[in-house]
């Protein structure tokens, strides 16, 4: 398993204030630069940028980016949808790694 334990951090995002979605960023404990160019391989529409290692992906409405110590969603509803849905992003790294 490559992540095994992250941060998660809430937040309106910062060019909308007062919106009423969230952005979540999942801060990691380990480096997952390796495993981008896997996802960017598996997950349809995904685009990976190989001189910044990092891989930005639109699924369900919502922007996700892949960065090598951070996992970031916009357009959550709140922080129990945050939790579920950094929790299946996380599972999905360790998947493909």
């Amino acid at each position: 398993m490559l992540i095994e334990d992250y941060d998660l951090e809430l937040m309106t995002p910062p060019c909308d204030p007062g919106a009423e979605t969230w952005s979540a960023f999942a801060r990691l404990k380990v480096d997952i630069g390796e495993v981008l160019p896997y996802l960017n391989a598996t997950l349809r529409g995904a685009i990976y940028r190989h001189a910044a290692k990092a891989l930005n992906w639109k699924k369900g409405g919502r922007n996700i980016a892949f960065h090598s110590y951070e996992i970031a969603v916009a357009n959550l509803e709140d922080r129990a949808e945050a939790e579920k849905v950094i929790r299946g992003l996380v599972k999905l790294v360790n998947r493909t790694w």
